[in-house]
């Protein structure tokens, strides 16, 4: 019998989340490139994507001001970085003859909605990559705080608390500079249906990816802790 430590299902379920974090990381991070492949039962396709004028224009750059609070929670000395969201929609995520249940959820949200879910989503991203986990959890759904609490040992109603604790050390192998790479983000799609939906963005080197968000009390809340690539 192994002598070493005996692995919990917090245990697994922490490395989990950490290699899911991880991943999300260092995908947004690095980029990909432009032709996008996918892989079935052993067999790689190229598969293109639907080229989409951006319809509704660029919209302005504008700097989040929470991202210097962020930044001095941290200590750090730099300023927080500016965004522009050029929107265009989700059709130019459309992949011909692949999934495009995301690209295609629900409806195509814009005005308000659309700037309040942006700066949900650089809030989030700037204060991950500020280390400022406090500040990164407000932009988090109940039920995501609420799992990271239980992981953490604590009780689900004590959420932001274990949430910032957690977060640091799931993160605490990443380069600060993967995480600032990873806050790279144009915003051009929120495709909701009801309080539930989906954004879609184009982080470092033009790679899309996604994040589910939900709506709690009249906020848009991110309903994960790191992107996913879309399919």
């Amino acid at each position: 019998m192994s002598r070493g430590r005996v692995i919990t299902v917090g245990d697994r379920a922490l490395a989990i989340i950490a290699a899911l974090v991880l991943g999300g990381l260092l995908i947004s991070a690095c980029g990909a490139s432009d032709d996008s492949t996918s892989t079935a039962g052993g067999l790689t396709t190229s598969t293109q994507r639907k080229e989409q004028p951006n319809r509704s224009g660029s919209r302005p750059a504008a700097q989040h001001p929470e991202g210097r609070a962020q930044a001095q929670e941290n200590g750090a000395s730099s300023a927080p970085p500016t965004h522009r969201d050029s929107g265009g929609g989700s059709a130019q995520f459309e992949v011909e003859g692949g999934d495009n249940s995301i690209a295609r959820y629900g409806a195509e949200i814009r005005g308000p909605d659309f700037i309040e879910a942006a700066a949900a989503l650089h809030g989030y991203l700037d204060a991950r990559a500020a280390g400022a986990w406090r500040a990164a959890c407000r932009y988090l759904a109940a039920a995501v705080t609420g799992q990271l609490a239980s992981l953490g040992g604590g009780a689900q109603g004590g959420g932001k608390t274990h949430c910032s604790s957690l977060l640091a050390r799931l993160s605490k192998a990443v380069p600060r500079r993967t995480m600032r790479k990873a806050a790279v983000a144009d915003l051009t799609s929120l495709r909701a249906a009801d309080d539930r939906g989906f954004l879609l963005y184009r982080g470092a080197g033009g790679s899309a990816f996604f994040l589910p968000v939900v709506r709690e009390g009249g906020a848009w809340k991110l309903a994960a802790v790191a992107p996913s690539p879309l399919p």
